[in-house]
């Protein structure tokens, strides 16, 4: 309870977590469409790596909007925010260091 009512009725807290849905929602829809693709024997590859992508980054915006909501209850061990942030690092996609 926040203000004397339950956190998501505050628009402030709604908008990032309503925008890390959309981008989940992107990243399983390009999911799907790989999987078409796949299922018809057709080229999937870019789509797959799209999927890859989107779903990578719709994990680390989720989790940081997770973070950022529990505010300094975020980073404490006896909650599972902390953990989920440090493990949606590895999802992340890096760039080689050019040669």
């Amino acid at each position: 309870m926040v203000f004397n009512r339950p956190i998501g009725q505050n628009r402030g807290v709604q908008f990032p977590i309503a925008d890390a849905y959309i981008e989940t929602e992107a990243a399983n829809l390009m999911r799907f469409k790989a999987c078409q693709l796949f299922d018809a024997k057709l080229p999937c590859g870019g789509e797959a790596n799209m999927a890859k992508y989107l779903a990578a980054k719709a994990s680390w915006e989720a989790a940081n909007v997770c973070l950022q909501t529990h505010g300094g209850f975020g980073f404490a061990h006896e909650y599972d925010v902390e953990r989920k942030f440090r493990e949606t690092r590895l999802y992340r996609w890096r760039r080689s260091p050019p040669t």
